[in-house]
């Protein structure tokens, strides 16, 4: 009786160790794809809206932080819609992978983070997008959903390292200044 719990014990021990890989293919427990379909659909209803110029839909993505930290979301959503210019065509990876994965506990509450970037292409430009998306959140509940939404267009990426503004909820749309860094528009 002790031999066989002992390897039933082995074998759970095996199992634990293999569903913490990220890499190979005896995954048991695989969060990733998971995570990745879930900010995946995230990207997909927004490129849906945009693509409609539904205003109430983005709207509904935004977590009520995101809403309630912005000077004005309805504003911003506006800003954010007319600088996509031309029609939607298509969305992409910018970085094929699983996106960042950042989880908080406190006082046995859960958060969970998820952020990557995409491409969305037009018939006149293309534009880098910047998802931070949280599952859940256990202890804030009112982060569920799209935290932040960054846009810019595809040829400034290389001044994201130059950028002059702080990351903050809500939706940012960023553009070259007179001096050529990247400034928030609104």
């Amino acid at each position: 009786m002790k031999k066989i719990a002992y390897i039933v014990l082995v074998f759970i021990l095996m199992f634990s160790l293999i569903s913490c890989t990220n890499g190979g293919s005896m995954m048991f427990f695989n969060t990733v794809d998971y995570d990745q379909e879930l900010i995946e659909s995230q990207m997909e209803q927004l490129f849906k809206a945009v693509k409609h110029q539904n205003r109430d839909e983005i709207r509904q993505l935004l977590s009520k932080n995101a809403i309630k930290n912005s000077k004005n979301i309805d504003e911003d959503i506006e800003i954010f819609l007319n600088f996509v210019q031309g029609s939607t065509i298509s969305w992409e990876y910018i970085v094929d992978g699983c996106p960042i994965i950042g989880e908080a506990r406190e006082d046995g509450k859960l958060s969970k983070q998820l952020e990557k970037w995409y491409l969305l292409k037009t018939d006149k430009q293309s534009y880098m997008i910047y998802l931070i998306y949280s599952p859940y959140d256990e202890i804030d509940p009112e982060n569920k959903g799209l935290c932040s939404i960054v846009i810019l267009q595809e040829e400034d990426n290389l001044k994201l390292e130059h950028l002059t503004c702080d990351w903050v909820p809500g939706i940012t749309v960023l553009a070259p200044s007179e001096d050529d860094s990247l400034v928030k528009i609104n």
